[in-house]
């Protein structure tokens, strides 16, 4: 009986198949921002950080955040305005905790700036940002509203 068995597979042949299959990973760079972001100072802001006779000081907002995604290396992310400079000095940062790279404070103006280099492939996801408004009594009385670009890049 085995020996017919083995005759058997060698008269039909083998039952086997082959398929090459091509694996394609490309580049991915997401970027997002979320939150609204409302830096007022106002009188009660004044009054309880500061006296008569002295300047302005600073305020900041922290309700915003950053994600990214990148299956690069070496990227880094850059933030600027549509348009002209914020009247007082904005600036902002991002918290890098989660972040293989490393986090600068910039001012937000005209000029792309980078706020985050040495990323690689990482998902970071809700990054707190945190913008400060540093007025002096000369900027006055103001109202600005402005475009704010992040960008992931090489």
């Amino acid at each position: 009986m085995l020996l017919l068995v083995g005759l058997n597979n060698s008269v039909l042949g083998s039952n086997t198949a082959t398929q090459t299959v091509t694996i394609q990973v490309q580049a991915i760079n997401e970027i997002a921002v979320s939150g609204t972001v409302s830096i007022v100072y106002d009188q009660a802001h004044f009054e309880l950080t500061r006296e008569a006779g002295q300047d302005l000081n600073g305020k900041t907002d922290n309700s915003s955040s950053l994600s990214w995604t990148t299956n690069g290396t070496n990227k880094k992310i850059t933030v600027h305005i549509d348009g002209s400079d914020f009247t007082p000095t904005v600036k902002v940062t991002v918290d890098d905790t989660n972040s293989s790279g490393t986090a600068y404070v910039k001012n937000v103006d005209p000029t792309p700036r980078t706020i985050i280099d040495g990323i690689g492939n990482e998902a970071v996801s809700n990054a707190t940002l945190t913008y400060s408004l540093n007025p002096t009594v000369t900027d006055g009385v103001l109202s600005e509203t402005r475009t704010v670009v992040y960008t992931l890049t090489e």
